[in-house]
């Protein structure tokens, strides 16, 4: 059909009206259908009991007239409801749409016109118009597109020049951008002139947002199954990880908590990560996993600059932990410091001195200095300097005084030893060497014996009345008893027992029993 001009329309439509108006009224005012309106809505002659036929259904016959009389617009569909005038159908121009809108609205009095009629372009129509006027070619094909577009619908499409102009209201912000992202991609656009507004009218809103929401219901139970097999791996997932974290009977694992710890960590967090990522793979959500491991990345490294010693202190406690270079109750030489061992924390190591002290060593400085174990190895070695004079002979000062070591604490295999270190003019210097079995003796007590007996046959070779014996009988008295002094280790097992710090020695004993 070759296009209309507006003004045509208007012209033809008005006179059409007013024709079927005057047709339509009895000389004395009293309106009547007319004829040419609708055959089967007449009234009959023969029947004039029949109800009159009601002013709604008068207008839609004399909208439709107008649209017989003009010509173009059959394809149009008329209904009147309760004031609507509804327009609905398919037309192949917006000067047509805009035509059966303009006679609809000038046929009679309504409450409110809903014009609902699409326009389709044929592709014979809009390959002539394409040859004739590219603007008009362009505005059918963004017409077009706009017309399968329910939130779209709406919008007044005019080109001229390459240049759309896009005018009306929709449902939101997002068709704004939408309309105008799509026009300004449509080939031959030069700019886009949008001025539309968002409809705040509230039936329209909450079409829209009911739309949106029965939208977004139907997506949600077709893709139900997914949801319910993604939720199935998580538990699987969750439940796998419960198991993995039971503590473990294996005496190997109860000898290393943190060990036992942080292996089921690992393991419980890989297990969880995989059955996310696969639940969100089901889903095809993979890329909010990377957005989240990418934060967690850089808030890892901001929080490891700023907790630099305390991330320093807790992994040197892991890497202690592994390594096992002492348990509680050990005795320990740290650089400097010595004592024995109460428990070690995830930022220090807690040692209590001979004098009863705590002292708190930060586990960086213990993974970084000398460690001396002094009860990992039972059995520990003692020595000390003699200073013997040259007037005594050498080799009897060496019999009497290993003599004197065949004593209790001072293991015959192996054998103490005396071992010349230093000769001088006047005097000779021997190293006196022991073995002592810590579990059975106190390491302290035996040398301190020891010491005594050397002194004791010392002051025996001054004294010539007592040969030809060297040997006193006080050697057969000692001082005090050389069993293992349990005060000290008392006090550490009190100090377990009492403190609530966490200690990831838990399980570990040393074996000097």
């Amino acid at each position: 059909m070759p296009r209309l001009d507006r003004s045509v329309f208007l012209l033809v439509g008005l006179s059409s009206w007013l024709a079927t108006a005057a047709y339509a009224q009895t000389p004395d005012g009293d309106e009547r259908p007319s004829e040419e309106v609708s055959a089967d809505e007449s009234v009959d002659d023969s029947a004039e009991d029949e109800p009159a036929p009601s002013p709604e259904a008068l207008l839609a016959a004399r909208i439709r007239a107008a649209y017989e009389v003009v010509g173009g617009l059959e394809a149009v569909e008329v209904l009147v409801r309760d004031g609507v005038v509804r327009l609905d159908g398919v037309v192949s121009s917006n000067a047509t749409r805009d035509a059966a809108e303009r006679i609809a609205e000038r046929a009679g009095t309504s409450l409110y016109l809903v014009n609902r009629v699409e326009v389709r372009v044929s592709e014979a129509a809009e390959t002539e118009d394409d040859a004739d006027d590219p603007d008009h070619a362009l505005e059918g094909r963004i017409r077009s597109v706009f017309a399968e577009v329910a939130e779209l619908r709406g919008l007044e499409v005019r080109v001229r020049s390459g240049i759309v102009r896009l005018r009306g209201r929709v449902p939101s912000e997002d068709a704004i951008e939408r309309a105008r992202d799509f026009a300004s991609r449509t080939p031959g656009v030069l700019y886009v002139d949008a001025r539309v507004e968002v409809d705040q009218d509230l039936d329209v809103r909450v079409n829209a947002t009911m739309r949106r929401l029965e939208d977004r219901g139907r997506a949600l139970l077709a893709r139900g199954p997914l949801y319910l097999v993604a939720l199935v791996v998580l538990l699987f997932g969750w439940t796998l990880s419960r198991l993995v974290r039971r503590p473990s009977q294996e005496r190997r694992m109860r000898r290393a908590p943190l060990l036992r710890h942080l292996a089921r960590q690992v393991v419980a967090t890989v297990i969880v990560l995989g059955s996310v990522m696969l639940a969100l793979d089901l889903l095809g959500a993979t890329g909010v996993l990377g957005a989240i491991l990418g934060t967690a990345g850089v808030m890892g490294l901001a929080l490891g600059f700023a907790f630099k010693d305390i991330i320093e202190n807790y992994l040197a406690s892991v890497l202690l932990a592994v390594r096992h270079p002492f348990a509680p109750d050990e005795s320990v030489k740290v650089g400097p410091h010595e004592g024995k061992v109460v428990r070690l924390t995830g930022r220090d190591t807690v040692l209590m001195t001979a004098d009863g002290n705590h002292l708190r060593i930060p586990n960086a400085e213990v993974f970084k200095s000398a460690i001396v174990n002094f009860t990992r190895n039972p059995l520990r070695r003692f020595d000390f300097v003699v200073v013997v004079p040259q007037r005594h002979e050498l080799g009897r000062v060496q019999r009497e005084m290993l003599g004197a070591l065949q004593m209790e604490g001072v293991l015959r295999d192996p054998a103490p030893q005396m071992r010349v270190e230093r000769v001088a003019p006047e005097l000779t210097e021997l190293r006196v060497v022991g073995w002592v079995d810590q579990r059975s003796f106190d390491f302290a007590k035996v040398r301190s014996e020891a010491m005594r007996r050397a002194r004791v046959v010392l002051d025996g070779l001054d004294a010539p009345e007592r040969a030809p014996s060297l040997v006193p009988e006080a050697l057969d008295e000692p001082l005090h008893d050389v069993a293992p002094d349990e005060a000290l280790t008392a006090q550490v097992e009190e100090e377990r027992r009492r403190s609530d710090e966490r200690d990831l020695l838990a399980g570990e004993r040393a074996d000097t029993q």
